[in-house]
C-alpha cells in the first residue's frame, strides 16, 4: 500500500480546534463561510475530534456527548 499512496501534501481543510477552549471554538466558527450545514459541519468535525482524543478519561461522559450531538444532527 505504501507504494500506491502518497500522503506527503495532505491539506487540513479545517484546522484542528479544542471544543473546550472558548476563545479558539468561537473563533473557528466565526470564520468558516457558507451555509448552517457547512458550519454544523465545522462543529460536529471539531466535536468528534475531541471526543475521540478524550474518550479514555472519562467514556461515560463522552458516551452522553455523543449520543447528545447525534440527536442534534438527526433533528438537523
Amino acid at each position: 500500500m505504501d507504494k500506491h499512496i502518497d500522503t506527503s501534501d495532505i491539506i487540513p481543510i479545517v484546522p484542528p480546534v479544542d471544543i473546550f477552549d472558548d476563545e479558539s471554538f468561537k473563533k473557528a466558527v466565526e470564520e468558516q463561510t457558507g451555509n448552517s450545514a457547512s458550519i454544523a459541519d465545522t462543529i460536529l468535525s471539531a466535536a468528534t475530534r475531541t471526543i475521540t482524543e478524550r474518550m479514555e478519561d472519562d467514556p461515560a461522559l463522552y458516551r452522553r456527548f455523543v449520543a447528545m450531538v447525534k440527536a442534534i444532527i438527526d433533528a438537523f
